[in-house]
């Protein structure tokens, strides 16, 4: 399960500022349009007929769009498009889903980043393609205040960013497997746009997602090399990770996050119709209207704490929603572990930047990522980890964020660390420490054992 609502108690701030330009979005795209339809009465996120036999990442229809945002933050495009591709889905069937493509004003074509929003919906009309249009409702603004603060580096350096709709048509909160579809395929349609988008066929690759969109994007580097291996992509850059998401239905429940097992619950019901009918076979009538606010509300919203599903279900006993308690998670056991725990389907092969707080209290419970980053470590990979101390999870997106967007721009600029070195990086309280991956140590070293540094 993917926890990234308190990423909302941070833009707070800034929306509180901005909040007088809410009824007057100001767009970043160059082309004017009328207000966007929500996906699920779009025409456009249904592909002509004969699509399932197209190729994974093949272009199955194109549009510009205009981009908005409710914060002085904008920076300028020279154009903005999005692009419905074939995808997989959790069953290994063909799928859909659709990327926004933003290129900035002198963008640098052979250049592309990769931006994971973390949406945490099951609800497609929570899609990011449909929420960063200019006009889609203020209810729906979470990624647009999410990119206008984290993506404006990027945009500004000219680096064009894609950002897929990686949970897929069948918005599947939380199917690890069927994210990493969604972002690998969207990056196979991407380069090879080069004719709508500019954007180079051998463009320099990278991914960047925190929480949600972490999560998304270490599922990719896993699947990468069995499901999309002609996609060359160059690093990632990655934080707050949920490890391993069953663990989160006895820990998270009956706190102010506790809606999310809601949506991630629908979610998997969403990929899966066999739990969609043990789901609908044990919730009690009385509990149906609360379960079914994921289907039709986003996560959450800056601008009305009580907006969305996640405040309208905060403190609320979940397991008691269901006749049988949690026996959904024993029952499909080994199917949720396959799509919910990291670390099963293979080694990013490409180097990756990884940073978690050490006082997390919202992913920090479910799964080690100290213990993931060892073991891929211990595997051959190539990853500089940052415990940032003493850091929940918010302020260790803010504090880690200044190492990751150098960590890719280093990337871009051609200092790529070497994957012959087999080495990992264990930054603890900004002291470094190499651990060789042919000595595997039991452990990675805890923080109270280097000293202590601001980081």
């Amino acid at each position: 399960m993917v926890f990234t609502i308190a990423i909302y108690s941070i833009v707070l701030l800034l929306a509180t500022i901005s909040q007088s330009l809410a009824k007057n979005i100001l767009p970043l795209g160059s082309a004017k349009q009328d207000e966007p339809l929500p996906p699920s009465q779009d025409p456009f996120y249904t592909p002509d007929e004969d699509w399932e036999a197209s190729e994974p990442g093949t272009i199955l229809k194109t549009r510009s769009v205009t981009i908005g945002s409710i914060i002085k933050l904008p920076t300028p495009l020279q154009s903005a498009h999005q692009l419905l591709y074939r995808t997989t889905n959790a069953q290994n069937q063909p799928s859909y889903a659709v990327t926004t493509v933003l290129i900035p004003i002198n963008a640098q074509f052979d250049r592309l980043l990769s931006y994971q929003v973390a949406y945490d919906s099951p609800n497609l009309d929570c899609s990011p393609s449909y929420t960063i249009q200019f006009g889609a409702p203020t209810a729906v603004d979470d990624p647009v205040l999410e990119l206008s603060i984290l993506a404006e580096p990027f945009m500004l350096a000219g680096i064009p960013l894609s950002i897929p709709d990686y949970e897929g048509i069948e918005s599947s909160y939380t199917v690890g497997t069927q994210a990493a579809y969604g972002v690998l395929d969207s990056l196979r349609a991407v380069l090879n746009s080069t004719d709508i988008t500019g954007i180079q066929s051998n463009a320099t690759t990278t991914l960047f997602g925190y929480s949600g969109g972490a999560s998304a994007s270490e599922w990719a580097g896993e699947l990468q090399a069995s499901y999309a291996p002609d996609v060359n992509i160059a690093g990632a850059a990655i934080g707050g990770l949920p490890v391993n998401a069953t663990q989160a239905f006895p820990t998270i429940d009956g706190t102010s996050n506790s809606g999310l097992l809601v949506g991630g619950l629908n979610g998997i019901a969403n990929a899966f119709p066999p739990i969609a009918e043990y789901i609908e076979e044990h919730l009690k009538p009385e509990f149906k209207s609360e379960f079914d606010l994921a289907m039709t509300m986003c996560a959450a919203s800056v601008f009305n704490s009580s907006d969305g599903y996640v405040p309208q279900l905060a403190d609320k006993n979940i397991s008691a929603f269901f006749d049988n308690g949690w026996a959904v998670v024993s029952e499909f056991a080994e199917l949720l572990d396959t799509v919910w725990v990291m670390g099963q389907h293979g080694v990013p092969e490409f180097p990756m930047f990884v940073f978690q707080g050490t006082a997390d209290t919202t992913v920090g419970s479910l799964g080690n990522a100290t213990d993931l980053v060892q073991q891929y470590c211990n595997d051959g990979a190539i990853i500089h980890y940052a415990q940032v101390a003493g850091a929940d999870h918010i302020p260790a997106l803010f504090r880690g964020y200044p190492r990751a967007q150098s960590f890719l721009m280093d990337i871009y600029n051609g200092v790529v660390p070497d994957k012959s070195t087999s080495v990992c990086t264990n930054i603890l309280r900004g002291f470094t420490q190499d651990i060789e991956s042919s000595s595997t140590p039991d452990k990675i070293n805890p923080p109270q054992a280097v000293p202590t540094f601001a980081y």
